[in-house]
């Protein structure tokens, strides 16, 4: 921390003003507009309580949270598709890996209009309007929001539907692929078998049996061992009557 002179300036500004009790009759907790603190610390947002004292306004105690660690912060997260973003209440962005690549350097808190298409979402209101942790699908990009509990901030998800097709293909395709190989292979060997074991010869049996029963014998065809009594038995049932 570091002391801070006083200005008229101050009466100005918006961690003041809105402290007071025209602005904040409840004496809420409040979250004032980001401002550039400096080189060294970048962009600030400042959250404040109203002080109040014998029935009278007596002025704002703040603390200012760093969005270079807002950040580093959302950053950790590492979502592997998409764009994940904060969004205060005045549509102001506090965190975004686009527009905050180098937190440090930028000067101005950036709109929602840079960080989201105006088809997808246009105002904050938008915004507070999707049912909070649910999908929705627009203009071809599925969006998820969720409130923050301790600030009137939004994180909002944003990933084009493309993408997660693509990313579903690219890890579903190769693996399905296989598997319908592997199932055509094993339909291909079990009608071979059903074939060689079964159908074949049954269809030699019955060629058999319309042999003998014109009289004319034929050595026995090449059968699996398990269907030669069969051929033997007929050509000995034949012979004999």
């Amino acid at each position: 921390s570091e002391r801070v002179a006083f200005t008229p300036a101050l009466y100005q500004d918006p961690v003041w003003t809105l402290g007071q009790p025209q602005a904040n009759p409840d004496r809420q907790k409040f979250w004032a507009p980001p401002f550039f603190g400096g080189e060294e610390v970048g962009l600030l947002a400042p959250v404040a309580v109203p002080v109040h004292g014998g029935g009278r306004f007596l002025g704002v105690v703040a603390i200012d949270m760093s969005l270079d660690y807002l950040n580093r912060v959302n950053g950790y997260f590492g979502y592997p598709l998409g764009t994940v973003a904060v969004v205060d209440d005045r549509g102001h962005v506090m965190a975004h890996p686009g527009l905050y690549a180098d937190p440090l350097a930028v000067r101005a808190p950036a709109s929602l209009e840079q960080a989201f298409a105006p088809e997808l979402l246009p105002t904050v209101a938008a915004i507070a309007s999707l049912p909070p942790g649910e999908p929705v699908a627009r203009a071809g990009t599925l969006l998820v929001q969720r409130p923050f509990v301790s600030a009137p901030w939004y994180l909002v998800y944003a990933v084009p539907q493309q993408a997660i097709w693509r990313k579903l293909l690219l890890e579903r395709v190769p693996g399905m692929a296989a598997a319908l190989l592997a199932l055509a292979l094993i339909m291909a060997i079990s009608y071979a078998l059903t074939r060689r074991e079964f159908v074949g010869p049954a269809a030699r049996l019955v060629e058999h049996v319309a042999a003998e029963s014109r009289m004319q014998a034929q050595a026995l065809p090449r059968v699996p061992e398990a269907w030669r009594p069969w051929f033997v038995a007929i050509s000995r049932a034949f012979h004999e009557s």
